[in-house]
């Protein structure tokens, strides 16, 4: 490969937390048995970052020790892996741009992809043959995704494919009906609660991380690490001034281009969703249930341009109308 097409990608280390357990021991015993299939589709449940338990996976999958439910963490496929460096493991996921800072690029590219399945009609060096994770699969664009889907339909034999993805329904039907479909289901709440005591998270703030994160507590472990907290107080305050009308929709959008724009577009997501919660237990008239469908359909709307590249150039404008809708839905009847 040319040294300048070598992916910019972050190291990672191997890790699972005890909710992923059961999954990596699914995928032990189904190894030991010789019934995994070709690919797989892995949902991790959590919307944060998950490529460390991606890599889990594939190391509890190239582990050269037999028994038990997760890898052993001291074979030579294990210390490798561990390493970023198994011969017979491929990662894909975004790469940093170096001609934009280092941003990652919006996308999984088909040359990505092609180099990928080049790599994986190789050889294997080791028993375990070869296996590929692809995250977040949902970000392969329509060349990658077609590229990989003639791979999923005769796949090099010994390979596994293992797509990780936050999204499976923004993949193709023709890639999905081709995976086997897993998915990691949250912990309960005191479980949840539990782990992030267990990371030094204070008692204080565990409860409303939990809460802005719907239950996941690695999201809620980024929230509290990162800020978001105090950052979520902010945004309601200047948020509620545009509400009351002390400001309009193009200065509140100037006044938060100190926010990474992935905060601000979850800060604002999490106060719809909010708002439509409450405005369905709230006792409904003909008004509250316009007001409620209108919340409804500014949620569906608002989906997609809040996935939108900060780069894009009418990020401003459909944030600006976001806000704009917001406030007349709530504002009717």
């Amino acid at each position: 490969m040319n040294e300048e097409r070598q992916p910019l990608v972050d190291p990672v280390t191997p890790t699972a937390r005890p909710w992923q357990q059961p999954l990596i021991a699914r995928l032990r015993a189904q190894a030991r048995q010789d019934r995994l299939p070709h690919a797989l589709l892995v949902e991790p449940g959590s919307r944060a970052d998950s490529r460390d338990f991606g890599w889990r996976l594939a190391q509890a999958l190239m582990c050269a020790a037999q028994p038990g439910d997760d890898a052993c963490g001291s074979c030579d496929s294990c210390r490798l892996m561990a390493a970023n460096s198994h011969p017979d493991f491929s990662f894909v996921t975004r790469e940093r741009n170096p001609k934009r800072d280092g941003r990652l690029n919006r996308d999984i590219s088909v040359d990505q992809i092609r180099q990928l399945i080049h790599r994986m009609t190789l050889t294997g060096s080791q028993q375990a043959g070869r296996c590929a994770l692809i995250y977040p699969a949902e970000r392969m664009n329509r060349e990658a995704a077609n590229s990989l889907l003639k791979t999923l339909e005769e796949p090099p034999p010994g390979t596994l494919m293992i797509l990780l993805s936050h999204h499976p329904a923004r993949l193709p039907v023709t890639i999905r009906s081709r995976c086997q479909h897993w998915r990691v289901d949250l912990p309960s709440r005191d479980q949840a609660e539990d782990w992030l005591r267990g990371q030094g998270v204070d008692e204080a703030s565990i409860g409303p991380a939990l809460d802005l994160a719907e239950g996941d507590p690695q999201q809620a472990f980024q929230l509290v690490d990162t800020g978001f907290l105090r950052m979520q107080q902010d945004f309601e305050d200047r948020l509620q001034g545009y509400l009351e009308g002390r400001t309009d929709a193009p200065s509140l959008v100037q006044q938060l281009k100190d926010f990474d724009s992935d905060d601000w577009r979850r800060l604002l997501a999490n106060r719809l969703q909010r708002q439509i919660r409450e405005q369905a237990l709230a006792a409904v008239d003909t008004a509250g249930k316009q007001r409620l469908r209108q919340l409804l359909d500014l949620q569906a709307r608002s989906d997609r341009p809040l996935q939108v590249e900060e780069t894009n150039l009418n990020l401003q404008l459909q944030l600006e109308d976001l806000l704009i809708s917001f406030k007349t839905a709530l504002h009717r009847g």
